[in-house]
């Protein structure tokens, strides 16, 4: 685990490196600028459910101190590069709004009745925050897996996989290496 240490009054902003599924450090007076990758808080149940907080990536910044959810953690979702920096050096009303938007976006697609809408809308948010242009539709290079989705959503795992294929099968995503495509013909 590393540490960021505090000396007086100044954090020591020094760039980190972190793998797939390794968990920020935490404390309430630090933040995260993510320079390069993908992380995502999530907080646990009693019964071990992760319910999915919010997903943020690079030129953005994240911390625990924004939730008062029971064991928030930070999760890297890829390889990461980030630096700590004080929250008094951040703008916390539009870090605590941009929070509160994500959270309740995602809330209102868990509630969605519908796997598959469920899906597209995860999709679209996620095109809209971390999407690349293409020709064919937007590219997203956020590397989730099939079980990251179904937290996302609230879902099981084997249900997303299945309702993936069907989406594929549609022509509404392909697959490109690790990246999903929303093809056009959804939006």
């Amino acid at each position: 685990m590393v540490e960021a240490r505090v000396t007086g009054e100044r954090w020591v902003a020094k760039r980190l490196t972190f793998g797939k599924r390794d968990l920020l450090p935490c404390d309430r007076r630090l933040a995260w600028e993510i320079e390069s990758g993908y992380v995502r808080a999530i907080a646990s149940s009693d019964r071990e459910t992760i319910k999915v907080l919010g997903i943020w990536g690079p030129r953005e910044s994240i911390g625990t101190f924004v939730s008062q959810a029971h064991a928030c953690q930070l999760e890297c979702l890829s390889k990461l590069e980030a630096k700590p920096i004080s929250i008094q050096s951040l703008n916390m009303n539009a870090l605590l709004k941009g929070y509160i938007e994500q959270t309740e976006t995602l809330l209102g697609i868990a509630r969605e009745r519908h796997l598959s809408a469920k899906i597209v809308k995860l999709f679209s948010w996620l095109s809209h925050r971390f999407g690349t242009p293409l020709e064919s539709g937007i590219r997203i290079d956020v590397p989730l897996t099939h079980q990251d989705l179904a937290e996302a959503i609230g879902a099981s795992r084997e249900a997303v996989t299945r309702e993936l294929r069907v989406l594929e099968q549609s022509h509404s995503i392909e697959w490109q290496n690790r990246s999903v495509i929303l093809l056009k013909s959804v939006f």
